[in-house]
């Protein structure tokens, strides 16, 4: 409280009525009013006259003024009191037993020597986990480092996969190059070759009548028949020469339509191979079976149930002819092994080719050299339904049945030969809704 109103606080201390003049009766607080000179009347809200700046604050108290008897206080006046004063207590005995103070001051410092020792670890550990942090921040940036060096590796093995494949294209048309250019180059040397032997040939039949006129002038008719007959004898020789040079062309070209039918044959193996296509027993043609439902670790699968049997189609083989012969596909052929499940089997031509009423275990196929076909699969659809085997209309307490077995695919080609898959795995799952 500022000096100025410390006749404010006079009339907090004083006694009688008229020693607080600014208290409200209603809240009993104390109002000074900041801020200004003008002078405020006293009124309901304002309990003074006064100034506003005067005051600097309010004060919010209650204020009880004790009271006190006259007669009891003159009886106080010069009254020795000393008797009211108690003698000095004596010494008071210690609360706890000094044994187990001591007892319990030994266990607090040792309390305290024990977290001063886990204070020094949990520094220590602090230490070790920063340490850890460290080398697992540097691990961090050397795995991303790697997976850096894995990704450009990556992209390095890519670039020399297609180089690869280039290159591999490159060679193929190179090598055909170069074969037809061989067989050219053969068959040219062997026709200059052939022209060569006979122009030497031409030459000593020319060395010899030149002889032979200069010796006998006078048979000339004779010497015109000898010649006769050894220039028929040459173009005999010269038709031998080149009936042998078009058997070694003809040759030459079987050879290189061989090799153009090895590489083309290897590039269709290739593109067959990364179609997911599986060769056949011939290594010459290629098979593949994609069923319908997920298989998982089955080639194909069939689901079914008791109250809503389902469609028997089931999946698709499909068959690539690359037989090297150009022998033609001319026959499919389906072979299954009974399918087991817990109680009972499923037995008889159950998966084949046309319908699933009554599938076919073999059709009839058209695949040339070089061709690819689809041929439809087919469950037998009576085996599931109500009808047996398990789950049946009357097994009411059978639960889902289980069907495994195996199968196998022949093909034959129009010269008579034939090839097989191996064997496949079949999945057969009957529900009971």
């Amino acid at each position: 409280m500022a000096l100025e109103n410390r006749f404010r606080f006079d009339e907090l201390v004083k006694e009688g009525s008229k020693a607080i003049v600014s208290e409200d009766p209603t809240t009993k607080n104390h109002t000074f009013v900041d801020g200004s000179s003008i002078i405020v009347s006293a009124s309901q809200d304002v309990p003074y006259e006064h100034k506003q700046g005067e005051r600097d604050g309010e004060v919010t108290a209650f204020i009880e003024k004790p009271a006190y008897t006259e007669k009891e206080l003159i009886k106080a006046v010069d009254v020795n009191i000393d008797e009211l004063v108690k003698p000095q207590a004596p010494p008071r005995p210690d609360v706890v037993p000094r044994p187990v103070y001591d007892e319990l001051e030994n266990k607090f410092q040792q309390a305290l020597a024990d977290l001063e020792a886990a204070q020094q670890r949990i520094l220590l550990l602090e230490g070790e986990v920063a340490q850890l942090t460290a080398q697992l921040q540097a691990a961090l940036v050397e795995n991303d480092s790697l997976k850096t060096q894995k990704a450009v590796v990556d992209n390095q093995f890519q670039q020399s996969t297609e180089r690869y494949k280039e290159q591999t294209s490159k060679l193929g048309t190179a090598i055909i190059k170069a074969t037809k250019e061989a067989n050219e180059r053969v068959r040219l040397n062997a026709q200059v070759e052939g022209l060569v032997a006979q122009k030497d040939v031409l030459r000593q039949q020319l060395l010899s009548l030149r002889k032979i006129v200069s010796g006998l002038e006078g048979q000339v008719e004779a010497g015109v028949d000898a010649l006769r007959a050894q220039t028929e004898a040459a173009k005999a020789q010269r038709e031998a020469q080149a009936a042998a040079n078009e058997a070694t062309r003809t040759a030459l070209e079987n050879q290189q339509q061989q090799l153009e039918s090895q590489l083309a044959g290897s590039a269709a193996e290739t593109a067959a191979a990364a179609q997911g296509f599986t060769p056949l027993s011939d290594n010459e043609s290629f098979y593949k079976v994609e069923s319908n439902a997920e298989a998982g670790s089955d080639d194909i699968k069939w689901t079914t149930s008791v109250k809503n049997p389902t469609s028997g189609k089931a999946g698709t083989l499909k068959v690539q002819n690359l037989k090297d012969s150009g022998a033609k596909i001319t026959q499919i052929s389906l072979s299954v092994s009974p399918a087991k499940g817990t109680k009972s089997t499923i037995s008889g031509q159950y998966l084949g080719f046309g319908n699933d009423n009554s599938p076919s275990s073999n059709t009839t196929a058209n695949i040339n050299k070089g061709g690819t076909s689809s041929f439809p699969l087919y469950f037998k659809k009576g085996i599931g339904g109500k009808n047996m085997p398990e789950p049946n209309k009357s097994g009411w307490f059978d639960k889902a049945k289980d069907y495994k077995s195996s199968f196998t695919v022949t093909v034959r080609y129009d010269d008579g030969t034939t090839a097989k898959t191996s064997s496949l795995s079949l999945y057969i799952r009957k529900n009971e809704k």
